[in-house]
């Protein structure tokens, strides 16, 4: 029964992603005369926040493996 609930929460997810992709897909392009925007840096401070949400996650699931 649980996976046949699971195979249909499936579909549905697919169904509905594909009920709103298909306006994203359809976006028209733009003429070769437009100018754009130089690429922005990426921040430095986004390798500080990937490194502080490993080390959280790593401590939160060494946690939970412990009460379990």
């Amino acid at each position: 029964m649980k996976k046949i609930l699971s195979v249909k929460m499936w579909l549905y997810a697919v169904m509905l992603f594909m009920c709103f992709a298909a306006p994203a897909w359809s976006q028209t392009g733009f003429d070769d005369d437009v100018e754009d925007e130089p690429q922005a840096p990426i921040n430095q401070l986004v390798v500080v926040g990937f490194i502080a949400g490993s080390i959280l996650a790593y401590q939160l699931l060494r946690k939970r493996q412990q009460s379990v």
